[in-house]
């Protein structure tokens, strides 16, 4: 909920979930007056106030200047401790991600709500700190209803993971004012078994994943240029929310970029045509992202590949492009 205070000519922003509650406020006046406010409406509130703050099991670290670093260390420790998780894997994944072994023993009944449990469990956390392990939570949650044997060890994998990154924070830094929003979008052709595709999204507002997406595609396309047009259209609504929020903070926006790097793709978009024919759901996503180009609210950006951190989330990936995109994402040392 925001409100703009005339007067003072300030925007103060409260933020609910469940029984959750922060309160934000460029005054601090305005900030007391509403959390008198609320103790005035109910009872054995409690206040924090200070640099450190806790909110829906995350913890928020306002320590540095203009840094905001957020870790979740206590969710993780009761996820790793009820599965007796002492290993520790480089990466959240194996190159066996999206394969799917149809010879597999299914898991009985008991191991198939506990798995389904701990993949919501450790989704919750994935998606708030750990973006670079979205991939392995976004297939992870399409197998709880047929959960196998090899769907159990891709979770002890990913448990190994977060294991050995578990003191690793998510920092998130804004850039100067104005500010440009970012949103780096990658995808992988014909990844699943189905020879759908898969969307990484990147959105940063500086440094640091404001927010990250990684998500099987729900149509099945032609060419890459076609996988990269649904990423491109699909990250565009994530894209102009983000925007949109933070011109109702009162922040002044220079720009939104939205990063490609599939020339073909750009250049259909930019050109106002689409390359060859298209069936119709690939023209109603071309024909809305073209409309918000068109109109200023999106600028199309070439980014090199080798650049595209949302490559890290679309598919398995080791070594040196894993811990390098990873760097970013996290906005990490």
């Amino acid at each position: 909920f925001n409100k703009w205070h005339e007067d003072e000519q300030v925007q103060s922003t409260i933020g609910i979930y469940v029984d959750d509650i922060i309160v934000t406020c460029k005054n601090a006046d305005i900030a007391e007056a509403i959390i008198t406010s609320l103790e005035s409406e109910f009872d054995e509130l409690t206040i924090t106030r200070g640099k450190i703050h806790k909110f829906t099991g995350m913890i928020f670290d306002f320590t540095e200047s203009r840094k905001l670093k957020i870790t979740m260390k206590k969710s993780i420790d009761e996820i790793l401790k009820r599965n007796n998780v002492t290993s520790t894997a480089v990466t959240p994944s194996t190159e066996e991600l999206f394969q799917i072994d149809e010879t597999s023993p299914y898991l009985d009944k008991t191991m198939k709500e506990k798995f389904h449990s701990e993949v919501a469990s450790i989704s919750y956390v994935v998606k708030r700190i750990k973006p670079e392990c979205l991939p392995v939570t976004s297939f992870l949650m399409t197998r709880v209803h047929n959960s196998t044997e090899q769907d159990w060890q891709k979770l002890e994998r990913l448990l190994s993971y977060v294991n050995g990154t578990k003191e690793i924070p998510l920092c998130l830094e804004m850039g100067n004012n104005p500010v440009e929003i970012v949103a780096n979008i990658d995808s992988s052709h014909a990844t699943h078994g189905d020879y759908r595709g898969h969307t990484g999204i990147y959105i940063s507002l500086g440094k640091g994943a404001i927010q990250a997406i990684s998500t099987k595609q729900a149509i099945n396309t032609k060419s890459s240029a076609e996988t990269e047009l649904v990423a491109a259209s699909d990250g565009g609504t994530p894209a102009i929310n983000v925007l949109n929020i933070v011109k109702c903070q009162g922040i002044h926006v220079k720009a939104l970029y939205i990063e490609q790097d599939n020339k073909s793709t750009l250049s259909m978009i930019q050109n106002g045509r689409a390359t060859g024919p298209t069936s119709r759901h690939i023209n109603i996503r071309f024909f809305w992202l073209n409309d918000r180009v068109a109109n200023g609210e999106v600028t199309m950006r070439y980014v090199p590949t080798e650049e595209m951190t949302s490559d890290l989330l679309t598919k398995h990936m080791e070594g040196k492009l894993f811990y390098k995109h990873r760097k970013t994402l996290l906005n990490i040392p």
